[in-house]
């Protein structure tokens, strides 16, 4: 389920599997898109990738799924 891939993501990321991780991240979104957990992530896998562009826009579909969620709003605000 979402959750588990979410996981996946998360620690792929800490290992630094970014691409394994882009691709958990993925799924968990085809399985949820409104999981905004997974664009937060997503996001800081492309931030580590040197693409603050595709970061930006991930945080910023997870800001539209979810205002409140504090990470991705100092992402986008600090």
């Amino acid at each position: 389920n979402e959750k588990r891939y979410l996981l996946e993501g998360r620690v792929r990321i800490s290992i630094g599997n970014l691409k394994e991780a882009e691709a958990s991240l993925k799924k968990a979104l085809e399985i949820n898109p409104d999981m905004v957990d997974a664009y937060f992530y997503l996001g800081l896998v492309y931030e580590a990738e040197g693409d603050k562009w595709k970061a930006r826009k991930q945080w910023e579909k997870g800001y539209r799924t979810d205002p409140d969620y504090a990470p991705i709003k100092d992402k986008l605000f600090r």
